[in-house]
């Protein structure tokens, strides 16, 4: 949902800069939740397994998904460049038009844009994954460390000395998402004492405020490799992290709330691949952004080749 509100939030700026409320949202939602991800994914991680399993288990949950839905998308270009081709009209500009589109789809990352530009995402999480699982069986914990203390200083030459590299599929986002994980990884491994839960907390907060107040850098924007100020925002973006987990925790106490959003839990691959198709720029389109694509999720999720094909997984059981 917070991805949803801040692309909204996004488009509300882009027409009205001054908008001091907005800006604050924007730039607190934008310190945590893309951070979030991968923190939690590297919490939920079960530890280093065997490469190979772990390759096809991921390819089935990320990989095949994120073509289905990519064919889905350019459906339109794939029809019209197979109508020309068989009309034999495919030369010239046509020819440069769907030479450029095609290799911007398959290139991903920074290449697409629109509705699409979330498509750097589940790429990414599926690199940092493959590579996590690789280190965490072929490395001792020194090693570890030392890989993404590197990967982590990679990410901010990225970002301060080569601002405009990006590779395909979004690798170079890699170096930001791994330290991210292993974060979320370790922190469940080795839990924090709950005083430091609260320092994170509140340096979350503190962050806010001071950016919202003094417009510092602090923010994740992560598909163009910005990971705004080193160890600060890290920090900040943990203490959000664990804010989040304090919500979702109240809110589960409620089985009648819990068992509505356990739905929306359950979408948030769907509801990431097609709420920019949905959203234009008006708050009411938060609710509209988030429940349409979960309903698609669970009408996906009944077929069970169609769950397997677009959410990456076998159907959802029937209560």
């Amino acid at each position: 949902m917070s991805v949803v509100l801040g692309h909204i939030l996004e488009a509300l700026l882009i027409k009205d800069s001054d908008n001091v409320v907005v800006e604050g949202l924007y730039q607190s939602i934008y310190l945590v939740h893309m951070p979030f991800y991968f923190i939690l994914s590297g919490w939920l991680f079960k530890g280093g397994q065997p490469s190979i399993k772990y390759l096809i288990k991921k390819s089935k949950h990320l990989l095949v998904p994120y073509i289905a839905w990519l064919i889905i998308f350019n459906s339109k270009a794939i029809a019209g460049f197979f109508s020309n081709l068989i009309k034999g009209d495919l030369a010239g500009e046509k020819a440069i038009f769907y030479k450029e589109h095609f290799f911007s789809q398959i290139y991903g990352g920074m290449e697409v844009h629109g509705f699409e530009m979330i498509l750097w995402f589940p790429m990414c999480l599926f690199f940092t994954q493959q590579l996590a699982n690789f280190i965490l069986v072929k490395m001792n914990k020194n090693l570890i460390i030392l890989v993404v203390v590197l990967s982590y200083i990679l990410a901010f030459v990225n970002q301060y000395v080569l601002p405009e590299f990006h590779l395909p599929l979004a690798l170079n986002i890699v170096c930001g998402a791994l330290p991210l994980f292993f974060i979320g990884f370790f922190i469940k491994k080795y839990p924090l004492q709950l005083y430091q839960v609260w320092i994170l907390v509140v340096l979350c907060l503190l962050a806010s405020v001071v950016l919202f107040v003094d417009n510092f850098h602090l923010t994740y924007h992560m598909r163009s490799a910005q990971y705004g100020m080193p160890i600060i925002s890290t920090f900040a973006a943990l203490g959000g992290f664990y804010i989040v987990l304090f919500v979702s925790n109240y809110i589960s106490q409620s089985k009648r709330i819990f068992k509505v959003l356990q739905y929306l839990g359950k979408s948030s691959m769907t509801i990431m691949y097609l709420h920019a198709l949905i959203l234009i720029d008006i708050y009411l389109l938060l609710i509209i952004g988030v429940l349409i694509p979960t309903l698609i999720h669970l009408i996906l999720g009944r077929v069970n080749w169609l769950s397997k094909l677009f959410l990456g997984e076998n159907k959802l059981p029937r209560n």
